[in-house]
């Protein structure tokens, strides 16, 4: 499993390295790296730091990563770059005007359909949504998130359906290491 075969062994000799990692990590990727890194927390291979300080890094990480891809969308609407993508979106009206209407249940239910926060948080940027709207909203997203994350996590890590689980991760590590060496073929 990458994260007992590969990032078990990384997280015993060189924490200071795999912190940052996993900060910009869940920045840029979302919920399946906080899922892997409370997975890691139940099962305690990460031993050099305590639960709290790991639910605290994806806190911040969430809020860091929703933070930048807001301002980022909100900064790039009027350059030459912002034209140049508002003139290359299909229907980019009727999804700015069902943003702007709908906003609250998208930036809610960013954090619970799969890597779909980068593009909800930046339209949300770039519909110029409201900041003292979004941000309450994206605050309340993120905690829920991460209490779901932690109570699927523990329902995984302290039932017989570790060791599927376990067995699921080990799948999915070769298939990964598979594409991976496909891909640099």
């Amino acid at each position: 499993m990458i994260v007992n075969g590969f990032l078990g062994p990384l997280l015993a000799n060189h924490p200071l390295l795999v912190y940052p990692s996993v900060f910009f990590s869940i920045i840029i990727i979302g919920n399946p790296v906080s899922f892997a890194t409370i997975w890691l927390a139940f099962q305690e291979n990460l031993k050099s730091s305590s639960f709290l300080g790991i639910i605290l890094l994806i806190f911040a990480a969430d809020i860091v990563g929703d933070l930048s891809w807001y301002w980022m969308g909100r900064g790039l609407r009027d350059t030459r770059l912002g034209n140049f993508l508002y003139n290359h979106i299909p229907r980019h009206e009727n999804i700015e005007r069902h943003m702007q209407t709908h906003s609250d249940k998208w930036i809610f239910l960013s954090k619970f359909i799969p890597s779909s926060t980068f593009a909800i948080i930046f339209s949300a940027g770039w519909a110029k949504i409201e900041f003292k709207k979004f941000f309450p909203i994206s605050l309340a997203a993120i905690t829920s998130s991460i209490f779901v994350l932690m109570l699927i996590t523990y329902g995984l890590s302290s039932s017989l359906s570790s060791l599927e689980a376990t067995a699921l991760f080990r799948r999915f590590e070769r298939l990964l290491l598979l594409g991976l060496l496909l891909f640099f073929l």
